[in-house]
């Protein structure tokens, strides 16, 4: 896979295999989730006392979720730029003004596939051994979306994005 930054700042990633094009192209799906678990985990309860909790929740968690859901549309928007290059190869385009929405995307993602996996701190520790079960095939997409991350990362440029 090859991860290109043009002058601006834009990505390309190049050379992604089918399973990670697909998973890119259900992160919408996957971040929609409404699991209780996953909405808990993502949007947790920001006050013990339970009328500081409830003032939250009418008031800063539907900016919260609006600021959320345009996180999607952006992904959503920038998915429509993923190509097929060949049977074996995909490549995606982020321009830079999406990096921060993608970085976000693909966090709430991995705690969504996480959760909804019923994964433990060890399992991700441990080296994915695919023997074909839907967990093992779950673990090897938290690690794509983690690899994405990292690469995302790894190209700066956040204080001018």
């Amino acid at each position: 896979m090859q991860v290109l930054v043009d002058l601006e700042g834009n990505m390309e990633f190049r050379g992604l295999p089918p399973l990670f094009a697909e998973t890119l192209f259900r992160l919408p799906e996957v971040l929609r989730d409404d699991d209780p678990a996953v909405r808990q985990r993502l949007l947790p309860n920001a006050y013990e006392d339970e009328d500081d909790a409830e003032q939250w929740r009418k008031y800063a968690l539907p900016e919260i979720e609006h600021l959320y859901l345009g996180r999607i549309e952006i992904v959503e928007q920038d998915l429509t730029s993923l190509r097929e290059i060949d049977e074996t190869e995909f490549a995606i385009r982020i321009p830079v003004e999406h990096r921060y929405a993608w970085l976000s995307a693909l966090n709430a993602a991995r705690l969504s596939m996480f959760i909804t996996g019923g994964f433990t701190a060890e399992d991700m520790e441990a080296e994915v051994v695919f023997e074909g079960l839907e967990e093992d095939l779950t673990l090897l997409k938290i690690h794509y979306l983690a690899f994405m991350q990292q690469m995302l990362l790894e190209a700066g440029g956040f204080d001018d994005a």
